[in-house]
């Protein structure tokens, strides 16, 4: 029996894994968009940085995520892992922390987080000449003749 566990933990592992490679792969491509969109529309150095912290922040989501909706009931004792466990224990009832970490409230917190960028990135593009007016000193606007002296 203990090689079975052995077996499923293993399995479980590689599982988060392959879930950790497919986030990295999916972060380099929506980092390189992000980056091209920022370029392409002339937004701010630090657009590129906002996009890796928001992505940064959904690794550890995503993770666990996989974790618990993957394999908390194989490592329970007296759980079933031959495939015939019973409706609560394969999910089918979930409760507490299996209720809040699904897969489609971290999609949906991707989808939040891509949001939220391109909500900054549109702010940014319709407000920024107008900021960069309001911060110009009155000086710089006047023609050289015209200054007001102190």
């Amino acid at each position: 029996m203990t090689r079975i566990k052995q077996i499923l933990r293993e399995i479980h592992n590689r599982f988060l894994w392959q879930i950790s490679l497919a986030y990295l792969i999916g972060s380099v491509i929506t980092y390189r968009v992000s980056d091209a969109l920022a370029q392409s529309r002339q937004l701010p150095e630090w657009f590129g940085a906002f996009s890796i912290v928001l992505l940064v922040i959904g690794l550890p989501i995503v993770l666990t995520t996989a974790f618990v909706q993957r394999g908390l009931r194989h490592w329970r004792p007296g759980s079933r892992a031959e495939g015939n466990e019973t409706a609560d224990e394969a999910g089918v009832e979930r409760k507490g922390i299996g209720s809040l970490f699904t897969w489609r409230n971290a999609i949906l917190g991707g989808v939040a987080a891509f949001t939220l960028w391109a909500i900054v990135a549109a702010g940014w593009l319709l407000l920024a000449d107008e900021l960069v007016r309001s911060s110009t000193p009155e000086k710089l606007d006047r023609p050289a003749g015209q200054q007001q002296s102190r």
